[in-house]
């Protein structure tokens, strides 16, 4: 923990706190309860138990060989679990803010693409898909893995965050007026893949 992140003397602790149920996802790991304390502040103080963090902690968990392509770290919430930080190289490292619970689950479900309904766009302009149509709930989605093929040619389109969505702009001849037939499949940050799903965008 960076100097710049204590009031006072702070002492953090890790300790397991029983297993994550109801994730939907394989647990590898007990649950982790992080927590600090103010050691200066006198006993029964109402600041003992408040820890400001202005810079990051870092957990750091070794991850079997079996898990290492699948695993990731998780916060729990009361609203479910939320990806941390994914395995590389065998070690997950994470950066947390919060004081809170945390686990390590294996993500092996693949994202799901639903029905895409007709599409519409303007000829000339790149054809928004939107991300509503794509679900997963484990490690997130892998927005550079997006493999998209229109009128049987390999196309192009790159996640804009600011339009929610993929926008498709390459090759030119597949933003010219008329129908146009398309399939896109996509991978999550754990390397699992959806199956394919077809759709159709008309070009105005």
């Amino acid at each position: 923990v960076g100097p710049q992140a204590l009031t006072g003397d702070v002492r953090f602790m890790l300790n397991e706190s029983g297993n994550a149920t109801n994730t939907g996802l394989k647990a590898v790991s007990p649950v982790y309860s992080l927590s600090g304390r103010n050691t200066e502040e006198m006993t029964g103080s109402i600041f003992r138990d408040r820890i400001f963090l202005i810079s990051a902690i870092r957990l750091d968990y070794d991850v079997p060989e079996e898990y290492a392509s699948k695993a990731a770290l998780y916060r729990i919430t009361g609203k479910g679990v939320y990806p941390v930080a994914i395995a590389r190289n065998g070690r997950i490292t994470g950066y947390v803010r919060s004081l809170e619970r945390y686990v390590v689950l294996l993500d092996e479900s693949a994202p799901r693409i639903l029905n895409i309904p007709l599409l519409r766009g303007k000829a000339g302009k790149d054809v928004l898909l939107p991300l509503r149509y794509f679900r997963e709930y484990g490690t997130g989605l892998d927005f550079y893995s997006l493999k998209l093929v229109v009128d049987g040619k390999p196309a192009r389109a790159e996640w804009d965050p600011d339009r929610y969505g993929f926008e498709i702009y390459y090759p030119s001849e597949i933003l010219s007026p008329g129908r146009h037939s398309a399939t896109v499949q996509i991978k999550d940050n754990a390397g699992n893949e959806s199956a394919v799903r077809k759709f159709d965008f008309i070009v105005d």
